[in-house]
Formats: structure tokens, sequence, C-alpha cells
């Protein structure tokens, strides 16, 4: 489950006018019910808010990198890092207005 997302530059995440690092807390409990299942087999079942379940697959890629796909998705590709038999973050750098990149690290725990 992912339980945390921060951002390493603030920007308004929630449309509200506030900038915020802490992009998780701009959530709503909905989306905050994010649970991802990955199965031995590379398959996935991943429940990306409270109405929206998806099965998928999944890769670690020279175990730096976390790919991984939902039906009728476009793959995501994070980098690992920090990784535990409990938990582990990713990262990955997404593009905002006029070229601005900001890297997003996700806190993944196992439920």
């Amino acid at each position: 489950k992912i339980t945390e997302v921060i951002s390493d530059k603030a920007y308004d995440w929630d449309g509200n006018g506030t900038k915020e690092k802490d992009v998780y807390a701009t959530y709503t409990d909905c989306e905050k019910n994010m649970l991802y299942q990955f199965n031995q087999d590379k398959s996935g079942v991943y429940q990306l808010n409270c109405n929206t379940t998806k099965n998928g697959s999944w890769l670690i890629l020279n175990t730096l990198y976390l790919l991984w796909t939902a039906e009728g998705n476009a793959q995501r590709n994070e980098k690992i890092s920090n990784m535990t038999s409990n938990q582990f973050y990713t990262s990955r750098t997404m593009q905002i207005m006029l070229g601005e990149t900001i890297t997003i690290t996700s806190k993944w725990e196992r439920q």
C-alpha cells in the first residue's frame, strides 16, 4: 500500500492555490485507498482508489526499477530505493508546466 507521496519541490497538487510538497496529504480518503498486489507470477491487482481496481503486470528491472502497468494505463517506471522486507521507496520524475521537472517519492508498505 502506498502510504506516503512527497515531491522534492512545492507545487499546487490539489489546485487550491497553495503549494505543497506532501502530495499524499492532498489526496481524498478514496485516493489514499491505493493497494497493490504483486503476485509471484508477475501479475498484479491494483486498487487505484476506492472505486477503481485493475489487473496488470509488474517487473523489477536490474534490481533498480519497478515497472508496473494497470490494464488500459501507461506503464509506470519508478526507481527503487531503501528496500526492506516490509517497505520500500520509489521515485519518478515528472514534467510540469514550462519544462520544470519534479521528483515524486512514494513509500510502499506491506499490508
